[in-house]
């Protein structure tokens, strides 16, 4: 795992470039942060030429997460989502994410990570500063190693173990 302080890429969306995934506004959001976002995906959304999105294309798996493992924060504007693999991902690489306070997702992995910033669907300004804050903010799980040595597997079984710690009920 890349140490944080190495990472080059402050922003990085990974997904479908659609309507539910918010893809229509990271024009918005790139200009409210004055920074770069990467851009990873395949979809109907295209992009006018622009100096602060990075439109990468598709990318396989591997180098996906060559990728997130290079990131510091994962962009995630979906509109309305399920649980999330992309999430997932991000955490096991040890990245931010900045998402919408969709109904789910995110939002079921904020107890347990705290490195889950969220916010009211739609609030480009307050999810840019959330996002700049996000950026400047190691995770603490990654000192601790906690994920970083477990096979894609192994981490998806110790993930459930931790939400079921924070939710006995599950």
């Amino acid at each position: 795992l890349i140490s944080w302080n190495e990472r080059k890429i402050d922003f990085l969306f990974l997904g479908r470039l659609k309507f539910q995934k918010g893809a229509d506004l990271l024009p918005e959001i790139s200009n409210k942060l004055n920074k770069k976002i990467n851009i990873i995906g395949k979809g109907s959304i295209f992009f006018k030429d622009s100096s602060k999105l990075i439109y990468l294309g598709e990318k396989k798996l591997d180098e996906v997460y060559t990728f997130l493992s290079n990131t510091k924060v994962l962009i995630m504007p979906s509109r309305f989502e399920g649980l999330g693999l992309v999430i997932l991902e991000a955490l096991r690489f040890g990245c931010n994410i900045v998402a919408f306070d969709c109904k789910y997702g995110p939002k079921d992995l904020n107890n347990v990570f705290k490195n889950i910033y969220l916010t009211k669907v739609g609030d480009i300004d307050d999810f840019s500063s959330k996002a700049l804050i996000a950026s400047t903010k190691k995770p603490g799980y990654i000192e601790k190693k906690k994920f970083n040595k477990y096979s894609q597997k192994e981490f998806i079984k110790q993930l459930v173990s931790e939400i079921n710690n924070c939710n006995p009920a599950l």
